[in-house]
């Protein structure tokens, strides 16, 4: 808005009174000058005598004014510009990642210390350089491909590219810009030798268990004959010479065949436990309730002879391979009935926790306990932590619970306190 000033000797606003006197002037004409909608000065025009129209000046002061609003905020972006990019270069050069831009015709516009030091080359050398240029074949990598893509698509990439001739492996994002590309790229070389090495391994290891299960089963299936034959010459040479032996020599012959038996028992649960994964069972629906009642029917004389009681309620229905879900619970439960006090009834307690991605089950029994010392061994093969002949069990029944389990993606162990009783969790991943 146009301001007239008049008799400016009088006007106490006015500083240079002696600018005054020493000319004619006594009139000013003053305009705002703008800047974001602020008032950042006033452009005055001092004149000796003030006509009746004054449109004209009035015009050419406010065309002034509006130029000068103009340029000073030009001035004052293009100061903020200079700021922020160099804020945004003093970042880039700080980070571990190595950064590069592309314009739209492959020229590299920018180039970090860190693109130095992961690909060997001063920014000097490829600073305004076109990447089909510098390159060798560039059109042959992965990445002169999915550049390519990220210019039609306007799509972030990300992807790993190896560089042979250098050694390396680089993971990379690209980002459209409007100026071209934004390329970050980090140096993944050792992870990915660490990552090779694992695989390696884990080949290895499968091969390796995979001739263990092989022999395992061969072994055992192998060795059953000659058991039998053992067995049967026993009990012939029993029943044909009972009459010649005396209680020694009968004695000699029940311990020949109770070994030969406890033999043919752990070959037995051997072949099962070098089966378990490798039959092809498909995921279905188990109540476990109803499963449960199956196992009670199942092995109706051992839990008649020791008056077991097995406690379960609002079990739920889950989706696992049934075969191996009923050798689990059947395993841990004749586990608990087996090793269960003299004179004392077998309470066997069965619940279950619904977590978010899993099924946690609770299997707890009355029986003799296990110290802390054997919770480590009690799930390898063999590791019988009881040596008492007259208790039962060959040591894989429960090498055997925890390769089902780990089969469902879950974990197994137990809790107990000895004389008192022991309780197996395990989870089975939903």
């Amino acid at each position: 808005m146009l301001q007239i000033w008049d008799n400016l000797e009088e006007r106490p606003d006015f500083i240079d009174k002696q600018f005054l006197k020493n000319t004619d002037l006594k009139y000013a004409l003053g305009i705002p000058i703008f800047n974001n909608n602020k008032v950042i000065a006033v452009f005055s025009f001092l004149t000796s005598a003030l006509k009746d129209d004054i449109t004209v000046i009035t015009e050419v002061l406010e065309i002034i004014s509006l130029q000068l609003g103009f340029h000073i905020d030009r001035k004052q972006n293009e100061i903020k510009l200079r700021d922020f990019a160099s804020q945004i270069n003093e970042i880039l050069e700080s980070i571990n990642d190595g950064f590069m831009s592309l314009s739209h015709d492959y020229t590299v516009t920018n180039w970090n210390k860190a693109a130095e030091e992961i690909l060997s080359i001063n920014r000097k050398a490829i600073i305004g350089k076109n990447l089909f240029d510098t390159v060798p074949n560039f059109e042959d990598y992965k990445f002169a491909k999915i550049y390519a893509q990220v210019f039609a698509t306007q799509q972030i990439a990300e992807f790993e590219q190896e560089i042979p001739e250098l050694n390396l492996w680089l993971e990379i994002s690209v980002f459209p810009t409007k100026e071209g590309l934004s390329i970050f790229f980090t140096n993944i070389t050792e992870s990915k030798i660490i990552e090779e090495e694992r695989r390696k391994r884990l080949r290895e290891l499968n091969a390796k268990n995979y001739e263990l299960e092989q022999f395992a089963y061969i072994a055992s299936h192998d060795l059953q004959e000659p058991l039998r034959m053992i067995t049967s010459f026993l009990g012939q040479i029993e029943k044909k010479y009972n009459d010649l032996l005396d209680d020694k020599g009968r004695q000699y012959i029940h311990f020949a065949v109770d070994g030969a038996v406890r033999m043919r028992k752990i070959i037995l649960d051997l072949l099962e436990y070098s089966r378990i994964g490798k039959e092809a069972f498909s995921d279905e629906v188990i109540d476990i309730a109803e499963m449960l009642e199956g196992i009670k029917k199942l092995n109706a004389t051992l839990f008649e002879d020791k008056n077991v009681t097995l406690r379960y309620e609002q079990l739920p229905s889950i989706v696992a391979k049934r075969p191996l879900m009923r050798q689990l619970f059947q395993n841990i439960i004749i586990n608990g009935v087996k090793y269960s006090k003299q004179n004392t009834d077998a309470i066997i307690s069965i619940e279950c926790e619904d977590l978010a991605e899993f099924w946690k089950f609770s299997i707890t029994d009355n029986g003799i306990g296990i110290a802390p010392e054997f919770y480590d061994k009690i799930f390898i093969l063999f590791q019988r932590i009881h040596l008492d002949r007259n208790l039962p069990g060959t040591g894989l029944g429960l090498a055997i619970c925890k390769k089902i389990v780990e089969a469902h993606n879950g974990q197994i162990w137990l809790e107990s306190t000895v004389n008192i009783g022991t309780t197996f969790y395990f989870t089975i991943k939903k």
